[in-house]
């Protein structure tokens, strides 16, 4: 059963993100509205951080986020880590709308 709170779209995005005590490079493997999963995020990445933020990188726009980290998993020198988004900018939102409309026809048309 899935509890997502929000469709995943399957991306290629680069972000750079922080625990507060180092900034860590990674691949973000999909995103939504409320969160993001990153792969390739080295081992010492803080999950226990409170002070996480990242931005994302795509199509030459950056998106900056305060966010937490939600569950991870080792990948040997790595972690998958999924994030909550604290707060998505407007900018943000209308990237996800085009990649993911809410409101479909059966053609996939926006409503």
């Amino acid at each position: 059963m899935d509890n997502r709170e929000e469709n995943r779209v399957d991306v290629v995005m680069t972000a750079t993100l922080s625990d507060g005590n180092f900034v860590f490079e990674g691949s973000v493997e999909n995103v939504s509205r409320t969160g993001f999963k990153m792969t390739d995020i080295p081992s010492k990445f803080n999950t226990e951080s409170v002070e996480c933020t990242a931005v994302i990188s795509s199509s030459g726009k950056n998106y900056k986020f305060s966010i937490r980290p939600s569950w991870s998993t080792e990948a040997g020198i790595y972690k998958v880590i999924g994030f909550k988004i604290i707060s998505a900018s407007t900018e943000w939102l209308e990237l996800l709308d085009l990649l993911d409309p809410q409101q479909t026809d059966v053609w996939h048309r926006s409503i």
